[in-house]
């Protein structure tokens, strides 16, 4: 019985130093499978924090770009619309000056015109009195010619 219950010892210690042996290398083997995953999520970790970088970076550049060309797009603009008003101011003083000028022909014109009345009103004036001095005087030599026939006749 000594003996059976020594056996039994014997073998449950077996069993418990096999049973350790398995714990501790399922622990060595744990062990290994966290430092593996801690290596790879250290690993991870680095690599998603260069990837914020980049993106940040980038990110930050598009920023400026944008600003730089919306900067860019508004002095085109600008000088654009200052451009245009220049042309405007020039083309509305073409046009002032132009009107003025067409006014002040207008009244050349107008002046021209009454000018032309005036001389065409005194030319059948002159007319009238040329017709009335020639019928005058196609009288008085009518008359002549009759007085020198009388005294040719006496």
């Amino acid at each position: 019985m000594l003996d059976d219950q020594a056996s039994k010892f014997k073998l449950e210690e077996e069993r418990i130093l096999e049973e350790n042996e398995n714990l501790e290398n399922n622990l060595k083997d744990l062990e290994e499978l966290y430092e593996n995953y801690v290596s790879k999520s250290e690993h991870d970790i680095q690599f998603l924090n260069q990837k914020i970088d980049s993106l940040e970076k980038t990110l930050k550049e598009a920023r400026e770009n944008f600003a730089n060309s919306q900067n860019q797009a508004n002095l085109t603009l600008e000088q654009t619309i200052e451009g245009h008003n220049k042309e405007r101011k020039e083309l509305v003083n073409k046009i002032e000056n132009l009107l003025h000028e067409n006014h002040s022909k207008e009244k050349e014109l107008s002046n021209a015109i009454l000018k032309r009345e005036q001389l065409e009103k005194a030319l059948q004036d002159k007319e009238i009195v040329l017709n009335k001095k020639f019928k005058e005087y196609e009288d008085d030599k009518k008359d002549l010619w009759n007085k020198l026939d009388n005294y040719k006749n006496k």
